[in-house]
């Protein structure tokens, strides 16, 4: 097949130019208000890591409570991890969320000198 463009040259993406020119460089207090709500999604994610050890524990209980009391328990634990889960979504599905992260994929290509990927193996202490 022949192409009408020149070896090694891919057309323009028009998405990017126009992505660039509706992008805005946000203030101090803006940039705040972004990290506050990414650091409440994050803290609701690392949260999420426990659910699973939590939704088992009424299971593992020596000796075992009787039936009616483990089922209240299980439901209970069962209840709990489905709002959190139900809240962690919400809060990456909101829209002022969706335009933090919008915003700093356009920044990231609209200025990608010095950022280099982060790797956790650079931070141990990252978890904590």
């Amino acid at each position: 097949m022949s192409t009408n463009r020149p070896a090694g040259k891919a057309a323009p993406r028009p998405q990017a130019q126009s992505q660039n020119l509706n992008f805005e460089e946000w203030n101090e207090e803006q940039l705040e208000a972004a990290l506050e709500k990414l650091r409440d999604a994050h803290l609701k994610l690392r949260a999420l890591r426990s659910t699973i050890p939590r939704m088992v524990q009424p299971l593992t209980n020596e000796p075992p409570p009787p039936p009616e009391i483990l089922h209240a328990k299980a439901q209970a634990s069962l209840f709990a991890a489905m709002q959190e889960v139900k809240s962690f979504r919400e809060t990456i599905a909101n829209e002022e969320f969706r335009k933090v992260t919008e915003h700093a994929t356009m920044s990231r290509k609209r200025n990608s000198k010095n950022i280099k990927p982060w790797k956790a193996r650079d931070e141990p202490e990252w978890a904590n």
